[in-house]
Formats: C-alpha cells, sequence, structure tokens
C-alpha cells in the first residue's frame, strides 16, 4: 500500500475529476430544472467528461457514440467544453479513408487541487489534478507555536505549488488529512490534540472564508481507505478494513 499522503492524494484527485465533471455552475436555475434545454446540455457535458476522464482520449464521433447522441448534438458538445477550457485537442486517430479524427482529453489543469497531510510536526503536501498526474510532493516541518489552521494550509498550499510551479491561485479546492475525527455535520473537530492552535468548532468553514477555496477535512485514515478504494489494493473488493499503525491506532471500515 502506498503512504497516507500518497493516499490523500489520490482522494483529492477523486474529487478534483468530480468537479471537472459538473461543469453546470452557471447561475441560471434552468439548469436544475430536468427536461430543460440547459438541464439536458449540461447532463450531456458531464456525461463527456466522465467517459473522456475514464478513456482518456476520444473522438467526437466516439463520444457520440458513447452517449448516444447525434453527430450535430455532440459536435456542438465538444464545442461547448472546448470553449470553457476543460477539454483540449490531444490528438489524432485514424479512421479509415480520409483524414484522421482529433481526438480529445481532459485539461490537467481545469480544476486543480492539493491534497495536505498534516501531524503534530509535518505537513506533507501535494498538487492533483483530475488527470491522476504525479505532482512532487512536499514536507514541511511546522513551528511548534504560534500556528493557525488558516496559516497551516495557506503554507501547504503555497509549498506545493511552488514546488510544481504552479500559480497557487490556480487552486480551486484543499483536501486535509488530520489525525482526528472530523463531524461531517458541523465541521467540529475532536481528538484532535497534535493540532496546535487549531480550533475545534467549524473548521472548514473558517478555512474556507479565510481562503476562498473550497476545503475538505477528514480523518486521514477514513481518506486513506477512500483511496484504496478508488486506486488501491481495495478497488473491485465487496468491503474491507483498513487498520493503521502509526502514532496511535486507526480504523476504516468500507462497505461497499
Amino acid at each position: 500500500m502506498a503512504d497516507r499522503a500518497e493516499r490523500i492524494a489520490r482522494t483529492d484527485r477523486a474529487a478534483s475529476r468530480d468537479r471537472v465533471a459538473a461543469p453546470g455552475r452557471a447561475t441560471s436555475t434552468d439548469r436544475t430544472v430536468p427536461g430543460t434545454p440547459a438541464w439536458l446540455r449540461a447532463r450531456n457535458d458531464r456525461a463527456a467528461l466522465q467517459l473522456l476522464l475514464g478513456h482518456g482520449e476520444l473522438t467526437r464521433n466516439q463520444l457520440g457514440e458513447l452517449t448516444g447522441l447525434s453527430k450535430p448534438t455532440a459536435s456542438q458538445m465538444v464545442q461547448r467544453l472546448e470553449s470553457a477550457s476543460l477539454i483540449q485537442r490531444s490528438g489524432s486517430q485514424s479512421a479509415g479513408p480520409g483524414p484522421n479524427a482529433v481526438t480529445y482529453a481532459v485539461r490537467p489543469d481545469a480544476a486543480l487541487g492539493v491534497a495536505v497531510d498534516i501531524d503534530a510536526r509535518r505537513m506533507r503536501a501535494s498538487v492533483v489534478d483530475p488527470t491522476g498526474a504525479q505532482h512532487p510532493a512536499v514536507e514541511v516541518t511546522l513551528p511548534r507555536s504560534r500556528r493557525t489552521p488558516e496559516g497551516d494550509v495557506r503554507r501547504a498550499i503555497d509549498e506545493a505549488c511552488a514546488a510544481d510551479g504552479t500559480d497557487p491561485v490556480r487552486v480551486d479546492s484543499v483536501c486535509v488529512g488530520v489525525q482526528g475525527a472530523v463531524d461531517p455535520r458541523t465541521g467540529d473537530l475532536r481528538f484532535a490534540d497534535t493540532l496546535a492552535g487549531w480550533p475545534t468548532r467549524d473548521v472548514p468553514a473558517r478555512l474556507q472564508h479565510a481562503l476562498g477555496l473550497s476545503v475538505t477535512i477528514e480523518n486521514d485514515v477514513n481518506l486513506a481507505a477512500i483511496a484504496e478504494r478508488t486506486a488501491g489494493a481495495g478497488r473491485g473488493t465487496g468491503g474491507f478494513a483498513l487498520l493503521w499503525l502509526g502514532q496511535g491506532l486507526g480504523l476504516a471500515v468500507d462497505q461497499a
């Protein structure tokens, strides 16, 4: 199994894929009304992005065949996604007699995030993208005092982006794995004595307000289990339990 930091990076890569596969973020409420043209376009676009994320590269005709759309509708869909900078031309593919067909792929920079693994003394962080490409991981030693959650996470983002050569402005989300329990309803932290200077109440909302990013905070072992289910030893299994032996014990149960 991969180390914990890589597992958290895998989890945030999956989140980046989800954000790319949900391009319908327009202000018009028409997108949310089933059966309207805008809703149908958003649904088709989402299906195409999910196919590209799963297959890697596809031609316009292949996207039409896999989605069941007509050639004109598939062409309009590809044009929308390309205009929105969500996909790009990636190459060409022989289609028999005549010119080669252009292939398309999801842009690696369509949605960038940073995965952070934090404990009492150190942070490990890496930029992640929806294609699953590997990015440099950095390790940061934390001070013993005068820490805040905003300062810790901001530093993790800046260090990860510097190592990757990425402008931090392009990051739109961060996923933080912590040694503690996180209440999914309130965002409150419990059993998080290792996080010096961090509050226990409503931490994700505080970070989102301070950083202007989408923030996910979760128990590190739970994130490791999600990563194992997505791209590790748990893939394709009927369920598993992950026992983590480190600074204390951690247990995550996957019930597929």
